[in-house]
């Protein structure tokens, strides 16, 4: 058999998905879908769960807040330790992560004798440590 790379060029394809057509190229929907996957993937897992409510979802702006939380993209090829550790801190602080007395006397209770914040000797929420900066 011969293949005519002008036959097949001016061939019309139509995609389906799930027995429905797909009124755009594959390209743009195989990126959708991937986009889509990866969103869904990260709302289920337990720890953005906790936090989400139907409010929450509904007053933020996701794209914006993507942004602010990682520089580059999460599929960028490029390598940047800096990028890297905003977008650890980012999400630590996200999930209340960030080693707070409380986390830090359950791990070395002979060092982090006291849970109240050395300041103002007493006990504060993860969002304490900013009102010093």
């Amino acid at each position: 058999h011969i293949i005519y790379p002008d036959y097949i060029r001016d061939q019309q394809y139509y995609f389906k998905w799930k027995g429905e057509s797909i009124n755009t190229n594959i390209k743009s929907f195989v990126k959708r879908k991937e986009e889509t996957e990866s969103i869904t993937s990260w709302f289920m897992q337990h720890c953005i769960n906790k936090w989400l409510n139907k409010k929450i979802i509904e007053e933020t702006k996701w794209k914006w807040l993507i942004q602010s939380w990682h520089g580059s993209k999460i599929t960028s090829t490029k390598t940047d330790t800096r990028d890297s550790a905003l977008r650890s801190f980012s999400l630590k602080l996200l999930n209340e992560e960030l080693p707070t007395m409380t986390t830090l006397h359950t791990r070395k209770p002979d060092i982090y004798i006291k849970l109240e914040c050395p300041f103002v000797e007493i006990k504060k929420k993860l969002i304490h440590v900013f009102s010093y900066v």
